[in-house]
């Protein structure tokens, strides 16, 4: 269905690698803290996987505009790159969001703006919005496909198929 990815051929193949990547990056980043129960480790660690999430989340966006762009097609058309494209947006504001919290957390821990706004809280949510809004991209990705890149129906004798036509097993799979 996606063939071998290739930069010059078919760039679109690392779109959905890396963004479910990205996912599963995401997903280790939001549970380390279950994991390491030292902060300074489980701080380290999740930042770590934030960076290599923003890294696979870049790669996966430049092989998709790439393509769009290569192949003249509108972008932004779908609910699926509306989704992505506001996961992207959440994710990269709670990047820089958590990159700011961190800073003031080491640089001015006295700063007015740390007692004032609840950071932490909404650094947790922000992220996991971010995470929900990918999840959700991911599987609207999968359904925009489904119908017309991996599975065919066709009747035994070649026909197309018809939905309320019923061949009492006549139906051939291929995926």
């Amino acid at each position: 269905f996606l063939q071998v990815p290739s930069w010059n051929k078919n760039v679109f193949a690392y779109h959905p690698v890396f963004m479910v990547l990205f996912f599963a990056l995401q997903v280790q980043a939001l549970t380390n803290w279950s994991i390491f129960s030292v902060k300074l480790t489980a701080k380290t660690a999740h930042v770590l996987l934030q960076l290599a999430s923003a890294a696979t989340m870049v790669t996966a966006l430049v092989a998709v505009v790439k393509y769009m762009g290569d192949s003249k097609s509108p972008s932004l058309v779908s609910v699926h790159s509306w989704i992505g494209a506001g996961a992207a947006a959440v994710f990269g504001f709670n990047f820089l969001w958590g990159s700011t919290m961190s800073y003031l957390t080491v640089c001015h821990p006295d700063s007015p703006l740390r007692a004032r706004l609840p950071l932490l809280l909404s650094h947790k949510f922000l992220g996991v919005t971010a995470l929900l809004l990918a999840a959700l991209a991911v599987n609207t990705g999968i359904m925009e496909q489904l119908p017309r890149g991996t599975c065919s129906y066709q009747l035994a004798d070649g026909a197309e198929y018809q939905k309320d036509y019923d061949p009492a097993g006549e139906i051939q799979l291929s995926c």
